[in-house]
């Protein structure tokens, strides 16, 4: 249950570390924001107790930040910077992934798959809220046991 959590909260970061041309002061992924466990659903579950999400823009590329406490009280912190290019890029923290790929599809809605060994396993949709203060992250994920996995997680902009 414990790599179900971290896995959900990893394909949620993932969708928001994407950049593109369409970067800039105003890309509504940069800042912090904070996990809503009572507006989440995380099937089968448990849902991280905590977590908190960082989003800086470098350049052409944005730099994520996640830091989580799961189910059980463990710390799990993911790191990456992507370009929203569908590259692959490398991904820390998660011992079940390794990479991430990302790509826009428009200003405020991100697609990402998470790697491992190349292979996906699993696929996240990031879409930020009209008003720019909610960010949900749709997860469906095949964990290597092969249970399936969707999650919802909402995030709210500090």
């Amino acid at each position: 249950m414990k790599r179900l959590a971290m896995l959900v909260s990893v394909l949620a970061v993932m969708v928001m570390a994407v950049p593109g041309p369409l970067r800039g002061q105003n890309d509504p992924r940069a800042g912090t924001w904070k996990l809503s466990l009572a507006k989440s659903k995380y099937t089968p579950g448990p849902p991280p107790s905590s977590e908190t999400r960082t989003y800086e823009i470098q350049g052409h590329a944005m730099k994520v930040s996640i830091d989580s406490i799961d189910a059980k009280g463990n710390q799990v912190s993911l790191r990456y910077t992507a370009g929203d290019d569908g590259k692959d890029y490398p991904l820390t923290g998660l011992g079940f992934a390794d990479a991430i790929a990302v790509k826009r599809v428009n200003a405020d809605t991100f697609v990402m798959d998470t790697k491992k060994g190349g292979k996906v396993i699993g696929t996240s949709k990031g879409a930020i809220s009209k008003d720019g203060k909610v960010l949900t992250v749709t997860s469906e994920t095949t964990m290597a046991d092969g249970t399936a996995v969707h999650n919802v997680a909402v995030y709210e902009k500090q």
